[in-house]
């Protein structure tokens, strides 16, 4: 019989392997539209939204058309920075890059790893 640190140490390779298989999606190209508002679980944090024209193949529940992030809003600086990119691509019509982080939020919309204005 196994010994319960045995199993354990099973149980978390199998949970190592699971969490490694998640793709992350990418999009490359305009934007069409950004929210930007409150954060619906979290207080003093704010959350943005970004639709793209096309499904990106989002491991989440949505069409894919989405990507979000929440950040703190008063100290965080990689939130605003991503938020002025998005606005001024938006605003420019200037292609961006987005990977998303392969993880879904509680409103099935994939994360946001990186954005690079292109």
């Amino acid at each position: 019989m196994l010994s319960t640190s045995m199993k354990r140490l099973g149980f978390a390779a199998v949970c190592v392997a699971l969490a490694g298989s998640v793709r992350a999606s990418e999009y490359e190209g305009e934007i069409l539209e950004v929210a930007i508002g409150p954060s619906f679980t979290q207080t003093n944090y704010t959350r943005v939204s970004v639709r793209v024209p096309t499904a990106h193949g989002s491991p989440c529940a949505t069409t894919g058309l989405w990507f979000a992030y929440e950040f703190p809003e008063a100290t965080g600086s990689t939130g605003k920075s991503w938020t002025a990119v998005f606005i001024a691509a938006k605003t420019g019509q200037q292609r961006v890059k987005i990977v998303g982080t392969g993880t879904c939020d509680p409103h099935s919309v994939e994360a946001v790893a990186s954005v690079h204005m292109l």
